[in-house]
């Protein structure tokens, strides 16, 4: 098949789209990707060699790349809608031109943040009169109510407007969250062409067991060490893990729960600052970012896995990938979340969730993974393993994806 892969954020950003374009090469399929300029999600500028008029088009593991114009994201308000914006509006243009470049046969558009990016993949749709086929992994308009504060009657109005042409354009909705094809049904749209399609784990996340010999094990403090990695941005409550800390420091004892924060973004110095301020340097420790390929090896080296994220409504109903990479390494998960998260973990058996998102709940759930037996986290483990395998296989998702794709021609 020639496909037409549809993404605002593609490589070097470090999304799960990379790995799916790279699997449909690998099977055969002709892809083209039509992607936005990359950004550092810490600076919120273009990633060095990219922007305006440079690298317009490239190749990433044999597929076609196709760099259509958007402005910086920087961090605040202006920059970002303008960022959202002018994708949509010179990705349009790239559509056009694909459009009459070449004959695809069908769209397949990876929606993060903003919605907006499936509107190009709907223009070369509609032109070539070609299935279009939208993953959904952030829903709007509650996204940008929740999280982008844009809660203002007309303009919610007139987001619920774009997503509703967005979906009806679509002939294929697959969500990651079942909590979303509730509410997608809900603006009106028809259940039987929306599927729940969840994430799956990049090869590199695998269970490994504990080295001692890994210079790994020497770069972390000794101890209980309760790991996080991934993004620090403010949704995911890091701070919540240095109140954690505190209170725990509070109770006496207890010196040796560690909790390992591998990552970065844009909110790490608030968050360093606050564990200055709480004296809990020596508790809370920031590794800075490392090599995804490294993750697994982290994991293997700590004792449990912090899935957090703040109190939102719009998270109750978002499976974040990171539950996946967690699970796929046999990671025994100390849960600070509500909604689809929590249930996952209750379902699988696979860790402890706190009974509510707050520093005080966290060191509770936290101090009863400490006191659990090594055979009882072993356990929680193997069953976090064991439900990966069984519902967020890749090759399992990546041979549904090229049926669904296929189906709908």
């Amino acid at each position: 098949m020639k496909i037409l892969l549809v993404c605002q954020c593609f490589y070097p950003e470090t999304f799960r789209v990379n790995d799916i374009c790279k699997e449909l090469v690998a099977r055969g399929h002709e892809v083209t990707v039509l992607a936005g300029h990359p950004i550092n999600r810490t600076t919120g500028r273009f990633w060095e060699g990219y922007g305006k008029g440079k690298r317009c088009e490239d190749t990433y593991e044999g597929a076609r790349v196709v760099r259509a114009y958007n402005s910086e994201r920087h961090h605040d308000p202006i920059h970002l809608i303008l960022h959202y914006f002018s994708f949509w509006f010179f990705g349009n243009r790239k559509a056009a031109k694909l459009a009459k470049e070449e004959k695809y046969d069908a769209v397949f558009v990876y929606q993060l943040s903003p919605v907006f990016m499936a509107f190009p993949g709907i223009k070369v749709a509609k032109k070539q009169n070609i299935p279009m086929v939208i993953y959904t992994l952030d829903l709007w308009p509650d996204s940008a109510v929740n999280a982008g504060g844009m809660n203002f009657g007309p303009v919610v109005k007139w987001l619920q407007g774009r997503v509703n042409k967005i979906y009806n354009a679509a002939s294929k909705i697959l969500v990651s969250s079942s909590e979303f094809k509730n509410k997608i049904v809900a603006m009106g749209h028809d259940e039987n062409k929306i599927e729940l399609y969840r994430q799956y784990c990049e090869d590199s996340y695998k269970k490994l067991e504990r080295n001692p010999e890994d210079p790994i094990e020497k770069e972390l403090p000794d101890g209980f060490r309760i790991i996080f990695t991934g993004n620090i941005g403010t949704s995911q409550g890091i701070e919540h893990v240095v109140d954690a800390a505190a209170v725990i420091k509070e109770k006496g004892g207890f010196d040796d729960i560690k909790w390992i924060i591998v990552g970065d973004g844009r909110n790490m110095e608030a968050v360093q600052q606050r564990a200055k301020e709480k004296d809990v340097t020596d508790r809370v420790i920031f590794t800075g970012r490392k090599p995804m390929e490294d993750m697994s090896r982290y994991l293997a080296a700590s004792d449990v896995a912090l899935m957090i994220l703040r109190e939102d409504p719009l998270f109750d109903i978002t499976l974040p990938a990171k539950i996946q990479s967690y699970m796929a390494c046999g990671m025994p998960i100390l849960g600070c979340v509500k909604g689809e998260t929590a249930s996952v973990i209750k379902e699988a058996n696979c860790g402890v969730v706190s009974n509510a998102i707050s520093g005080n709940a966290l060191a509770e759930a936290a101090l009863s993974m400490y006191n659990m037996s090594k055979e009882e986290l072993a356990k929680m483990g193997e069953n976090a393993n064991a439900y990966s395998k069984a519902h967020f296989d890749r090759k399992k998702l990546m041979d549904r994806l090229e049926e669904v794709l296929g189906e709908v021609q």
